[in-house]
């Protein structure tokens, strides 16, 4: 071995040397192992840098693995860590469940309830896996929605003296359908309701049943004047999950964390025993966390695994507005006491960050198990993130020139990637970086894979770019989503921030996505950003389930600037749709779009979307049309190498 590289290996010893012979057994041991080299060079490594050489295995971290200001390299001399060839390290915030036996306590034919008690009685998670698998909490009903009555709020209502409170209290509550049975001993479990926008999910605990409403631990939903409205308040439609009089069905599961006893239903011929079950147990996994003006620099990832991390319920519920931002009171967000707000007139002229509310009004955002902020030119290649509560990889102040690239995130309960992801508390209705230095610059995702996420929030995006400059999403392929594929270009406000971000969206993938909820698309913006901006040759088809409201690519309220070209958008039912700006706010290249499928009205609301926009290219018919422009398509996701990467490891798990 050279003095640049140490090895790790779930066989070896912090106390050997961390040679391939005789390696190290923690990644700690071998980040200290490169700290106590680079003091040994005057705080630089030597020249080609140093890498970390991790072995195939399972690496159960027992806190996050960090990585501070004095982690990093430099230009030339990078700090690496690497899976080994043709080996998949996995690096694991969970714990192996085992030691099932049969269980008579819910009385099911058979022996299809299975237990085991937890070696610690305060662990608590929401998420179960077997064989790698998401498991279903207990749920009703068990698949689908059912109508519960909410009470009404009339927009007057939002404007009256102590109107958080009144409101507040009057949505503590919501009415069970008739001929609906819910068992009585449901304290603790959860009621998901999609809000009355159809584009976020809320998640509050139920306190009790009685009679026939659902009395719950807080409001279904949040207040805000700028909205002047109830879209973010529960519609009605919405399940129960969590409760152990629930569980029946093979697969479902239950955590009594007041005995510390795990409950599972297995099908007839099921034994768990013979299954691997595994519980996430760290709340996050890798934290590359720099200071200001002391940023991590130069660390590379390669070809790692990274899986099983916890996501807790906030104490005051999961109550988000768009995009996993969430907030904390029912109280309203913007200052209804401000004189630069009117109400019940429209949106007024204030720039993103011109209230500056968190302290008075506090939200966040949804944390990552991958979690970086004051990075700059690091890198994760050809590694992994699956099988997280929260996000998955998230960006936050401060990171610059960082690069996401080949990578698979998949199986998360919010967002695939988010770009801008702050820290901390924030005014969610005028969210902006406060310091200027703190908004991420020059970062970039490219060729990765991104799927199946937002199984917790299901308004999550794959990727999503928030208050970002110069931010490049490049040919990945998004899919198999509840909600929208990429979130470019965001602000809270229904007119333009005036932040002239720079972004470009070009040549990715994005199909099978706005599967449960609506009123977004495949590519959704909401600001209006630098003419250098573009949205180009993306391809994008079978997007939602037949809802006009759900489309090929949606430029929402206070969009513009873009320059839109080479996209292809097919097999979905509205191509294209503006809401609150008009085409004359972009610029235009050839785009090519099928005929709407459905009714005529559908094809005909399509092309009145869309007027004076000669370069526009219609296809009369699907991929077999000569119209359609094979060669953008064939450009279009991640490159060749990349897709095989992912199909030899799903090969090896």
């Amino acid at each position: 071995m050279s003095r640049n590289e140490f090895y790790v290996s779930t066989d070896g010893e912090d106390a050997n040397p961390g040679t391939a012979e005789l390696p190290f057994h923690t990644l700690e041991r071998a980040r200290d192992a490169v700290r106590e080299l680079k003091r040994k060079g005057d705080g630089r490594l030597p020249e080609g840098g140093v890498a970390v050489w991790v072995r195939e295995g399972r690496y159960e971290l027992r806190e996050p693995f960090v990585l501070g200001p004095d982690d990093g390299g430099e230009a030339g001399r990078p700090v690496v860590y690497a899976a080994c060839e043709n080996e998949i390290p996995h690096i694991s915030g969970g714990r192996v469940i085992e030691g099932w036996k049969t269980s008579d306590r819910l009385g099911l034919q058979g022996a299809q309830l299975w237990e085991t008690s937890l070696p610690d009685r305060t662990w608590r998670f929401r998420d179960l896996y077997a064989d790698g698998k998401r498991l279903q909490r207990a749920r009703y009903p068990k698949e689908g929605i059912l109508e519960f009555g909410v009470p009404e709020v009339e927009k007057e209502e939002f404007f009256a003296p102590g109107a958080a409170d009144v409101i507040g209290d009057k949505l503590k509550s919501v009415t069970v359908p008739e001929g609906v049975e819910l068992p009585s001993d449901l304290s603790g479990a959860e009621l998901l309701s999609i809000n009355q926008g159809g584009w976020a999910t809320i998640r509050v605990e139920i306190e009790r049943l009685e009679g026939d409403r659902l009395h719950l631990k807080d409001p279904l939903g949040m207040l805000t004047y700028y909205w002047k409205s109830t879209r973010l308040l529960g519609n009605g439609k919405a399940f129960v999950e969590n409760a152990f009089a629930l569980l029946s069905d093979p697969g479902e599961w239950f955590l009594d964390g007041g005995i510390g006893a795990l409950y599972y239903v297995a099908a007839e011929d099921e034994g768990p025993n013979e299954k691997e079950f595994i519980a996430p147990a760290l709340d996050q996994l890798l934290v590359v966390k720099g200071e200001p003006g002391r940023p991590v620099t130069n660390v590379i990832f390669k070809g790692l695994r990274f899986e099983h991390v916890n996501w807790r319920l906030p104490d005051f519920g999961y109550r988000p507005v768009l995009g996993c931002y969430y907030g904390t009171q029912t109280t309203p967000l913007v200052f209804d006491d401000d004189p630069r707000i009117e109400p019940a007139v429209g949106p007024v002229p204030i720039k993103a960050g011109g209230l500056l509310g968190k302290e008075k009004h506090p939200a966040y955002s949804i944390p990552s198990a991958v979690d970086w902020a004051y990075a700059e030119r690091c890198r994760m290649e050809g590694c992994s993130v699956a099988h997280v509560g929260a996000s998955c990889i998230g960006l936050g102040e401060g990171c610059r020139g960082n690069a996401i690239i080949g990578c698979e995130v998949s199986d998360a309960g919010g967002h695939g990637i988010h770009i801008g992801m702050p820290h901390g508390p924030m005014c969610v209705e005028d969210f902006a970086w406060k310091d200027a230095g703190d908004e991420p610059q020059d970062n970039s995702v490219e060729h990765c894979r991104v799927h199946h996420v937002g199984e917790m929030d299901w308004g999550a995006y794959g990727i999503i770019a928030s208050y970002t400059q110069r931010t490049r999403i490049a040919h990945n392929e998004v899919a198999f989503l509840p909600y929208s594929g990429i979130c470019a270009a965001f602000t809270w406000f229904a007119f333009p921030s005036e932040r002239e971000e720079e972004i470009t969206v070009e040549r990715n993938h994005i199909h099978h996505v706005m599967l449960k909820l609506r009123d977004a698309g495949a590519i959704y913006t909401k600001d209006r950003v630098s003419t250098k901006s573009a949205l180009r040759g993306n391809v994008i088809h079978d997007a939602g389930s037949g809802d006009t409201w759900n489309n090929g690519i949606f430029l929402d309220d206070g969009s513009g600037g873009f320059r839109l070209e080479d996209n292809v958008v097919y097999d979905v039912l509205l191509p294209i749709r503006f809401n609150r700006c008009e085409p004359g706010d972009f610029k235009w290249g050839r785009n090519y779009f099928s005929e709407a499928g459905g009714d005529n009205w559908v094809a005909d609301k399509a092309r009145k979307e869309i007027p004076d926009i000669p370069s526009i290219v219609w296809i009369p018919g699907g991929a077999e049309d000569p119209v359609f422009p094979g060669e953008i398509v064939k450009a279009a996701g991640p490159a060749a190498t990349y897709r095989a990467f992912w199909m030899q490891a799903e090969k090896q798990l």
